[in-house]
């Protein structure tokens, strides 16, 4: 055999062989891939990040498209941004749900005795007519902004013949709220709601028994952005519609 045909072979064969341990190296699976990054969305739409961080390392070893990898670590990050950012607003919004409610509390215990000097220049109904006006028998009111807390206020309405017996508080709170909120009290009626989504949530009229408060009336619904309202035991009296709901 000539040394040319020789060598020619054994070139052939170290090609060859070089060949088989590049393929015997190339672990990688497109089933299994495919597999580990269905898994690892599955883990963040539960948004268990340590379960599909997990799946993003056993993708990488299986994965030969950087891209796919690329995106799922986009995917992850986004989610623990977006995780954070609730619990963040979260925290935020209990916050202003305790401010808010105490604020509100101490409020409506200070203007107890004068709910017509609970808010700067109330307005009146009636004001063209100079009968009404005189006789006082008509519904005044107005708000207080509550600083710190964008379009947040406490609103108060008073029959203003008889401000003290006949005064209605209210505030628009983040969270549920219950008559428990407000100290003891003794359920006077109970009644579900509907909701835009198609659930129902619990409404309650109760009374006041203690704290503060003691001796108003209040209607509590466990809804978020949900009007908590305070008013005297004479104060549906003079309103038809609240005297309706209740």
């Amino acid at each position: 055999m000539s040394k040319s045909i020789m060598s020619e072979r054994i070139r052939t064969l170290v090609l060859g062989l070089g060949l088989i341990a590049v393929v015997g190296c190339n672990s990688k699976d497109a089933a299994k891939c495919a597999n580990g990054l269905a898994t690892a969305r599955q883990a963040l739409a539960a948004r268990d990040i340590a379960l599909a961080t997990q799946w993003r390392e056993y993708s990488y070893k299986q994965c030969e498209d950087v891209s796919q990898l690329a995106q799922l670590d986009k995917e992850i990050v986004d989610k623990q941004a977006a995780i954070a950012k609730e619990a963040s607003d979260k925290q935020k919004t209990q916050a202003q749900q305790k401010q808010l409610l105490s604020l509100f509390k101490d409020w409506v215990a200070q203007s107890r005795t004068a709910p017509d000097h609970s808010v700067n220049a109330p307005t009146c109904e009636g004001e063209e007519d100079a009968k009404v006006k005189a006789s006082k028998e008509r519904f005044c009111g107005g708000n207080r902004a509550v600083t710190g807390i964008d379009g947040a206020s406490l609103r108060v309405r008073y029959w203003e013949k008889t401000p003290a017996e006949a005064a209605f508080y209210s505030v628009r709170l983040p969270l549920p709220v219950t008559c428990a909120d407000l100290g003891g009290n003794r359920v006077v009626k109970e009644t579900q709601i509907p909701t835009t989504s198609g659930r129902t949530v619990k409404r309650a009229h109760c009374e006041i028994t203690d704290g503060p408060l003691s001796g108003f009336h209040a209607v509590a619904t466990e809804a978020n952005s949900s009007e908590l309202r305070v008013f005297t035991v004479k104060y549906p009296e003079q309103d038809p519609a609240l005297r309706m709901q209740l």
